[in-house]
């Protein structure tokens, strides 16, 4: 039997920007948040509730969970405001870990919070560049995506296993999509198909169950989960679970948020959102198995043959790891999705000088010359299918 292509796509904020705002747009949808989730804001002042229902939920809002309301929306008001002196909340999280502030962990708090909204619940938007996102809570490009990749096994099914995706996102957009058709929970979803980091690898030094002939998908800032497993073991729940029954509430957030966030700012779970420059040793360090999962992308690389990078415009801040990555690799095509491809290929090459090197080096009787395709349509991920079927 023939060896089969190894595939590596590579993702950005582009990938989901469906769901998502890019970082620019991120700051609006934040304001879209807190004028939503004030409707559900008590203050004593006017002795009542800003809520247009009457619901279960607003009258449950109105006992326990009310100041740990407030100070979730004081979080988001604070992140938008800090983020447009910074321009950008990335730019603002670097400042805040140089410096290290303790409102470091408040801006992950914060966006842990809003990542989590945008992607279960509807909410309006007011400016109309963004008027889609606020009835679109699933970039629906993953679900044809996920459905290419799927094949039938004697579990229930699988992922192509000569398939790796590598994602710098804190979302999880390509895990609600296969809760869709697991119909389980978001952790054993990411148990299943080997998504990382998970409960099986966050505090381990080596990935033990990754298998380089089988689909994986590792995400190389973490991710944005409220998830109790990393403080009860074996607690196997997140507020995203009832996502496959669209039952998802702003009570269950607030459920989760109290046990671990509220008036907490050590919290390990905020460990598993990272940003790029965070170092070990830092004054806010990653979570214990990150190394563990660069360890396992790097075993891969050198049998890559097709590399896809899709809706990644390689920042500067990334570009240490980039380089790590991408510039071991000798794929025989590259392919760019991207609005504006031409742009996307130069930081590319900037970023991976040896990978450039062998790009441009004449092809042989026994390697051919490398082929670069740039494709500025987006409207679905790129499958190619030479490849894959």
């Amino acid at each position: 039997m023939s060896k089969k292509n190894q595939v590596l796509y590579y993702f950005g904020a582009g990938a989901s920007a469906n769901a998502i705002p890019v970082i620019n747009g991120m700051r609006f949808r934040i304001r879209d948040l807190i004028n939503y989730l004030k409707r559900y804001q008590f203050t004593e002042e006017l002795g009542t509730y800003f809520s247009e229902d009457d619901s279960d939920i607003t009258r449950e809002i109105k006992g326990p969970y009310n100041e740990i309301l407030d100070e979730i929306i004081a979080n988001l008001e604070w992140l938008y405001v800090e983020s447009e002196v910074c321009q950008t909340i990335d730019v603002l999280a670097k400042e805040l870990y140089m410096s290290q502030s303790p409102d470091y962990t408040k801006l992950k708090k914060a966006l842990i919070t809003y990542l989590f909204f945008e992607q279960t619940t509807v909410f309006q938007a007011e400016n109309g560049e963004y008027k889609m996102l606020s009835f679109k809570k699933i970039d629906t490009r993953y679900s044809q995506f996920i459905a290419n990749l799927f094949e039938e096994d004697d579990m229930g099914g699988k992922l192509k296993s000569n398939v790796k995706i590598c994602s710098w996102n804190y979302d999880v957009q390509f895990e609600l999509n296969l809760m869709r058709i697991n119909k389980e929970g978001l952790l054993r979803t990411k148990l299943k198909h080997k998504i990382y980091p998970n409960i099986d690898s966050i505090n381990k030094s080596e990935i033990v169950d990754y298998d380089k002939n089988s689909f994986a998908l590792f995400k190389l800032n973490g991710t944005a989960i409220p998830e109790k497993s990393l403080e009860i073991p074996d607690f196997l729940i997140t507020p995203f679970d009832n996502y496959v029954n669209d039952e998802v509430s702003l009570l269950d957030f607030l459920k989760f948020y109290k046990d671990l966030y509220y008036k907490n700012n050590s919290s390990y779970t905020l460990k598993l959102l990272n940003f790029s420059f965070e170092r070990d040793g830092g004054f806010s360090g990653k979570y214990k198995g990150y190394k563990a999962l660069y360890n396992a992308i790097e075993n891969t690389l050198d049998e890559i043959d097709v590399l896809i990078i899709i809706g990644y415009s390689f920042p500067d801040f990334n570009s240490k790891t980039d380089a790590q990555l991408l510039d071991k690799i000798r794929p025989k095509e590259i392919i760019i999705q991207d609005m504006y491809p031409d742009e996307i290929l130069d930081r590319l090459y900037t970023r991976c000088p040896n990978l450039k090197f062998h790009v441009d080096s004449p092809g042989s009787k026994d390697s051919q010359k490398v082929i670069v395709k740039k494709l500025s349509q987006v409207q679905a991920f790129h499958y190619p299918s030479q490849y894959l079927d």
